[in-house]
This record gives structure tokens, sequence and C-alpha cells, in this order.
């Protein structure tokens, strides 16, 4: 079979939690396509997809829109559990779904709470986390917008298992600001970032993104966080990129010929 469309099934009966029972039943069918987009799912039994015969056999996976709650960081792991997916999608994830992510090491770090009101605001201790994601080498689609993210304070990310990643679409998904570090992106061809909180803005986010060939954050506040790039760091080393779309930044002036 080559979908199998279950959208908007189990919100009329309630059915909130994806038990191993009806996982397995569903994982008995050979299917290359599974949609459950739309039914407010809030819980994947953790045994359930290990329970699914021909998991191997799925190359698509849709659970956008739904409300997986904060118990369910484990869920993008075990995505690695199906080894020939090619896309996947949870953008619009409601509820507390990215407040457990795994996190690597945790420290403290001096920050201010604005970086446009520096001298309004006195400079404190926070904590700064490194989160550690890992994708099935296969992948080649993911699409994780409109994801609400809780921690403020991050230091990095690495994304790991990352082959041949043809577009990472991370719209709308933003922190608090875009001071850190984004560690793995060697693999992605085109990533789309447009409206991210980057008035605050680590200069070498997308260090690792050798290869990327297309770049795309609109709406992303760079008209600010470029300001603090007066050497061109935010794109130096990115020799691949082919087209870059900073559109609606309400750039003023013209751009440094070291941003390019």
């Amino acid at each position: 079979m080559d979908e199998l469309d279950l959208s908007n099934n189990f919100r009329h009966y309630g059915k909130y939690v994806i038990t191993t029972d009806l996982l397995a039943f569903i994982g008995n069918i050979y299917v290359r396509k599974i949609s459950l987009t739309g039914n407010g799912i809030r819980l994947i039994d953790a045994a359930a997809l290990q329970k699914m015969k021909y998991k191997h056999c799925l190359e698509n996976l849709n659970l956008n829109n739904n409300d997986f709650d904060y118990h369910q960081d484990w869920l993008i792991v075990d995505f690695n559990l199906f080894t020939n997916l090619r896309r996947v999608d949870f953008s619009s994830i409601n509820g507390g779904f990215t407040n457990n992510i795994p996190i690597q090491k945790r420290y403290n770090k001096q920050c201010t709470l604005d970086h446009l009101d520096k001298s309004l605001f006195p400079i404190h201790t926070c904590n700064t986390d490194d989160i550690v994601i890992r994708f099935p080498s296969s992948l080649e689609f993911i699409t994780a917008s409109f994801i609400h993210c809780h921690t403020s304070s991050i230091n990095s990310i690495t994304f790991k298992g990352i082959k041949t990643l043809k577009m990472f679409d991370l719209t709308y998904s933003s922190f608090y600001d875009c001071n850190y570090y984004f560690y793995g992106l060697q693999n992605v061809r085109v990533l789309n970032m447009s409206h991210f909180k980057c008035s605050v803005l680590n200069p070498v986010l997308l260090r690792s993104g050798l290869n990327l060939e297309q770049l795309i954050m609109q709406r992303s506040s760079l008209s600010i966080g470029l300001k603090d790039d007066p050497h061109g760091k935010f794109l130096h080393g990115l020799k691949r990129l082919q087209f870059i779309d900073f559109s609606r930044n309400a750039f003023e002036d013209r751009f440094r010929i070291s941003t390019f």
C-alpha cells in the first residue's frame, strides 16, 4: 500500500493516546506513507513503534498538528527505528513537546535579558544547554516548523545522523534568540529559518553548514542581528551557497561587501 491516511480520525472519538495494539495493527500493513495529522494526539505508547512489523517499509511519516506532551521527547529518537524513512513532518506540534528534549550538558554563563537594552538590565547568570538530536540517516526532508520552543537559553544544538538531507524546514521554530551554535548541518542542502528571532545573533551560528546551497531567513530580525557582525562571519565558509533569501528583514543600510 502506498498511503494510509488517518488524518483527523481519532479526534472525534477522544483517542488521544496511540496504544501499542493500535500501532501494531497499523504496522502489520506494508505501507510507505502514514499520515496521523490533526488528531490531537498527546501520547504514543513507548513500545508502540517497536511493535510495528513493517516499520522498515515506512518512507513518509506525517505527525503534524498534534498535541504531544512533554513526555514525548523520546519520539524523535525513536524515528531511528524507521531505517528507510525519507520524509518526516512534525510541524505545528502544540503542548510541551520540546520541554524535555535530551540535554547533553548544562552550565552557567553571563547573559542579559535584552540584547538591545544592555544598559538597562544588569548582567546575570543563566543556565545554557547543549542539546543533541539524532535523526535517521535515510532522511531527505524534515519539516519541523511552527514548534513553540520553551527553552530560552541554548548554547548549542547538534543534529546527528544526517547524511543526505535535501530540505530542513524550521520556519517559526525559533528559540528566544539566535545566540547559540548549530552543529551537524554538513549534509543539509536547503535550510529554512524564516521567522527566527535573530536580533541577537551568533555570527558563527551556521558554521557547520559547509554544503548549504540555499539559505532562507525571511523576517528573522537580521537587520538588527547582522549589525554585530562587522567582519562578515555569518556567511563565511558557506562557499556552496547558490541562493540566499533575506527578504522582509527591514534592512535600512546596504550590506557590507564583507557580508558576502
